[in-house]
């Protein structure tokens, strides 16, 4: 199920309108709307607050020394809930305008130590120092709107200095290049790193399917707030983690945590091996049941034979003590 972008943009409008705050709306690529259904970004201008739908996440923008009605943060939040986005808070060191709102746009697609996006109609390229992240569209690139390099997408590889590609397994642009940054500095998809990146974006599209199911089903409740609470967290987490993993500066400190979380799990893991050891369930394959019978009247081994024969022998002295108790009872009677 997609998302209700029209709608959910309805309600953040309703809510900023209905506090009496005097907001001017945007679309997604910096312009001028009157529209609610086609607004993606809203600018108060008595706070210069900016409220950005981004995705699947809704993005609250502060300026600095101007203070929002708490009220307000919590229904934009208790909204962001509703429709299972995730929910960030910013305070910039400054007073925010509309021209920061269209500079961010522009830049959406454009990281730390990342090049801007170029191309052709089909296929878009971004280096990353001496790789290149290559990115294959299931639609023509329209040049005239902002961020269309980072839509449609059908395909990312990567490839490092020497030429060689790599498929990214998923449709997920944050996390090829972090997977870029990685092929980089010398790493590959197959060491710790390389499949941490891997997995992180395989949970992210997993909770991107759970997060679709409950707001298909409407189970956003009371019951399931917490649920919620700590799925957000995590996706907002992971997209920071990969973020950070792209960049040049932070590269190396992500890295140094993620290997030593790997050094920490490393026992849990085996654990884990003996867990499943011990709760593995043991079946009997049904295809072997009519041999049994045969297999049961096999002759036996020689020390087999002894051994059987020895306990014949046991039981025909129990049961014939048996009867000499028997009898010697009924003659003291």
């Amino acid at each position: 199920m997609a998302i209700d972008y029209e709608g959910f943009s309805s309600e953040i409008f309703n809510i900023l309108k209905g506090t009496g705050l005097s907001v001017v709306l945007f679309t997604e690529d910096g312009q001028r709307t009157v529209d609610p259904t086609e607004a993606r970004r809203f600018y108060d201008r008595n706070t210069h607050m900016m409220v950005n739908i981004d995705d699947d996440e809704l993005k609250i923008h502060l300026s600095e020394h101007e203070d929002v009605n708490e009220e307000i943060i919590d229904m934009l939040r208790n909204q962001a809930k509703k429709y299972m986005f995730e929910f960030t808070i910013k305070t910039y060191g400054k007073q925010l305008q509309p021209k920061d709102f269209a500079h961010m746009a522009m830049n959406k697609s454009v990281t730390e130590g990342l090049e801007k996006p170029y191309g052709s109609m089909k296929s878009s390229y971004q280096k990353i120092n001496d790789a290149k992240l290559i990115i294959r569209h299931s639609k023509q690139v329209d040049e005239e709107k902002v961020g269309a390099r980072s839509r449609n997408i059908k395909g990312l590889y990567i490839e490092n200095a020497e030429g060689e590609r790599f498929k990214f397994p998923y449709i997920h642009l944050a996390g090829a290049r972090a997977m870029a940054r990685h092929i980089n500095e010398g790493g590959t998809p197959y060491d710790v790193v390389g499949e941490h990146i891997i997995e992180t974006v395989k949970n992210l599209k997993k909770l991107q399917e759970f997060t679709k199911y409950v707001r298909r089903n409407s189970l956003v409740n009371e019951q399931t707030s917490d649920v919620i609470d700590r799925v957000n967290t995590y996706k907002t987490d992971a997209k920071t983690e990969l973020t950070r993993l792209a960049g040049v500066r932070s590269y190396q400190s992500m890295v140094e945590q993620i290997e030593a979380q790997e050094a920490i799990n490393d026992p849990v893991n085996e654990l884990v091996d003996q867990l499943k050891e011990k709760f593995t369930v043991k079946y009997f394959d049904q295809q072997f049941e009519d041999i049994l019978p045969f297999i049961a009247n096999l002759p036996l081994q020689e020390d087999e034979i002894v051994e059987e024969e020895d306990h014949m022998i046991e039981h025909w002295e129990e049961i014939v003590s048996e009867m000499l108790e028997d009898k010697f009872s009924q003659f003291v009677r």
